[in-house]
């Protein structure tokens, strides 16, 4: 089972609802009754809004997103019932549709609420999105380090059977190509990693400006997220380069070479916002303190 974050943890939850179905009629009984109780958990978010009469239109979509929910999971427990052209593709498709849907219902309740509800309400919103968004870029880094790196090493000691049992059969030895593996996995999930360092310090921004727009603590974590997103930029795009030209440098000890322009367009526009938007920040509090200063 390939870990995808497009199917995570959908795909895992379809696996093991699967085993738990396969062991008897009893675990036939309890996974259909946790495939239900999975699927129907928002709803549950519906109407505990509407017992607290914090509901809305938008809430609405909570009810599809459990029909997508009962749909998703059904096929991630029955993969074999897919359409032959969704064969390899599917659960991913399946995940990334349900997870477009989710993010869509955020995007619409974040901005309905920002017509009706006050300034602290939004401050709530915002940060759960970017806690999720948090969570997301975390389990890319993992997944790339814990999950993609090891099946890098299997697949490339499976190619090189011989070239592994090198201390036996006297073959070439594959120490350096492992080195560069690890190295290349790094790398990778090196934007991902930043940007969960630079999220969690947005987060704090956003407490404290809105606690007090021009607290000396605010100013200090806005120049620090400021800072943070510059240096950050260049230590992705050098990292890339750098790891590039050590392949180039040492291509005759290695059995696996990836010469890639490796530019993760989406950190790099996300760490690109945050920090125009810290500049921003930044200027106004700068030209709040000139003001300030003349009066």
């Amino acid at each position: 089972m390939d870990f995808n974050l497009l199917s995570f943890p959908l795909e895992q939850i379809g696996w093991g609802l699967r085993q738990l179905s396969l062991s008897g009629a009893i675990g036939n009984v309890c996974a259909i009754i946790i495939y239900l109780l999975v699927s129907f958990i928002p709803c549950g978010v519906f109407l505990i809004l509407k017992k607290k009469g914090k509901y809305q239109k938008t809430d609405y979509m909570l009810l599809a997103l459990s029909i997508m929910l009962l749909f998703v999971l059904y096929y991630m427990i029955n993969p074999g019932l897919l359409p032959a052209s969704m064969l390899g593709s599917g659960k991913v498709l399946l995940g990334g549709t349900f997870y477009s849907l989710l993010v869509a219902y955020l995007v619409f309740r974040i901005v309905i609420q920002n017509k009706t509800e006050d300034l602290q309400a939004l401050q709530k919103g915002l940060r759960t999105v970017l806690y999720i968004v948090l969570v997301l870029f975390a389990w890319s880094a993992i997944a790339e380090c814990f999950i993609h790196l090891p099946l890098a090493i299997k697949n490339l000691q499976e190619g090189n059977s011989v070239a592994g049992d090198s201390f036996f059969y006297g073959g070439p030895d594959l120490t350096s190509t492992y080195v560069f593996l690890v190295l290349q996995s790094v790398v990778s999930s090196l934007p991902n990693g930043i940007s969960v360092v630079v999220l969690y310090f947005c987060i704090k921004v956003l407490e404290e400006l809105l606690s007090d727009l021009y607290s000396p603590k605010a100013i200090l974590l806005v120049k620090k997220v400021t800072v943070l997103c510059r240096k950050s930029l260049l230590v992705i795009v050098a990292a890339s380069v750098l790891l590039n030209i050590a392949q180039l440098l040492f291509a005759d000890l290695l059995y696996q070479i990836h010469i890639t322009v490796n530019i993760p367009i989406f950190a790099i526009l996300f760490l690109l916002v945050i920090h125009v938007m810290a500049r921003y920040i930044e200027e106004n509090q700068k030209l709040k303190q000139d003001n300030d200063l003349f009066i």
